[in-house]
């Protein structure tokens, strides 16, 4: 593992899981989700779970580098599933649920991942083997964990790689900036399908043992009262939710 420096701020290339397993082994009783239905899941048992599905991607063919496709659901069972993948030092490739078959079938045939994978809000997940093609020895693809897919505003989708050594300085960059405290919550607006949207929420959250506190639907009333119930520091958001927020705040009793 390499730790680099800069700016005040320490950072490493460690993967997700390694940092999530130390924090759920020196307090498994602390909040590692608070999810829509604001049920609390503890570090403990979001990593009993990841254990279970690391079994399961392992008998369906995932190995070390594999690429692993993951409907991007706001659940625990996400947050299990990306923990499994890192687990297995696999790459995680999330996808909008909301994607057509026409699409996703674009996405399945240029991937060449070992699983698709589609998980449930009880933490349970569907596991299904796909193969995976020939790897490409170019560093860039070796040191890949997460994959995130454009838009294809302009075209076929792309997937984009992003390294855990990249990951980890964006979010401890944003935790200075925002001076956070050491464990304090985030709240997550933004959709977890997406390189962004999976970063500045289940990474920030799971790496550092902060409590991710999802929001979805989006209300922005609902939105402010569950970061001001559970004490919430920072969440990422495009102006959108932020506009409404502010007018959302102008009607707010608090």
């Amino acid at each position: 593992m390499a730790s680099f420096h800069a700016d005040g701020v320490t950072w490493s290339d460690e993967r997700l899981w390694p940092q999530f397993a130390a924090l759920a082994a020196a307090d498994p009783d602390a909040t590692a989700l608070i999810d829509c239905g604001d049920r609390h899941w503890s570090r403990g048992e979001l990593h009993a779970l990841a254990l279970d599905c690391v079994g399961r991607l392992e008998a369906a063919g995932v190995r070390a580098g594999s690429r692993v496709l993951v409907a991007g659901a706001k659940h625990a069972g996400t947050l299990a599933i990306a923990l499994a993948v890192s687990a297995c030092e696999a790459v995680f490739c999330p996808y909008s649920p909301k994607l057509a078959e026409a699409e996703l079938g674009v996405l399945e045939d240029r991937l060449g991942h070992a699983a698709r994978v589609v998980a449930d809000a009880a933490g349970g997940a569907e596991i299904v083997a796909a193969g995976q093609a020939a790897r490409s020895a170019d560093p860039r693809n070796r040191d890949a964990v997460l994959i995130g897919f454009t838009s294809g505003s302009t075209g076929v989708p792309k997937g984009v790689m992003h390294g855990a050594a990249a990951l980890n300085y964006a979010t401890r960059t944003c935790a200075a900036i925002a001076g956070l405290g050491e464990g304090e919550p985030i709240l997550g607006i933004v959709p977890l399908d997406s390189a962004p949207g999976f970063t500045f929420t289940a990474h920030f959250a799971l790496s550092q043992g902060r409590a991710l506190v999802l929001v979805d639907p989006w209300d922005p009333v609902a939105a402010m009262r569950r970061a001001t119930d559970h004490q919430a520091g920072w969440a990422i958001m495009v102006p959108t939710h932020l506009y409404t927020l502010e007018e959302a705040a102008r009607s707010c009793p608090w």
